[in-house]
């Protein structure tokens, strides 16, 4: 039960932290801060730059995760443990990111950063933390 349940929230997870990367990439595109789109500065493009790695990322785990859940493959408990730690901690490093990305407003209630903020946190710690997702994975791996 608990394999699948991390499938599922793997895939949630990934999916909401690449809205995150979408709104803020589209925020820093338009918002223009000294004459100049915030997206033009090193310390943004490097921030989203980021973002969109560990997105990919968590992707990639989501999509390994639901073929193994698909064909039934012995390993899923493994990759199950290890897609719920990796996408749990991309989708809190994205809300993180994307209310800095905000600025004033990402913190706001006014602003749906702070609602995927709070989804993120109570997602990391759903059905057990990521360390506690490497430990079985660990276990799984016999180490």
């Amino acid at each position: 039960m608990l394999r699948m349940t991390s499938v599922a929230l793997a895939s949630e997870n990934a999916g909401a932290a690449l809205r995150l990367l979408e709104v803020s990439a589209d925020y820093a595109r338009t918002r223009e801060q000294f004459g100049q789109v915030i997206g033009g500065y090193q310390a943004v493009k490097q921030k989203l730059a980021d973002l969109l790695l560990n997105v990919e990322l968590s992707r990639a785990a989501a999509y390994r995760v639901a073929r193994a859940a698909a064909d039934d493959d012995p390993l899923l408990p493994r990759e199950a443990a290890m897609a719920h730690a990796l996408t749990a901690e991309t989708f809190v490093g994205a809300a993180y990111d994307t209310i800095q990305v905000h600025g004033g407003i990402g913190f706001t209630w006014e602003h749906l950063a702070h609602l995927y903020f709070r989804r993120a946190k109570s997602n990391e710690v759903l059905f057990g933390t990521p360390d506690h997702h490497r430990e079985l994975a660990a276990a799984q791996l016999g180490l």
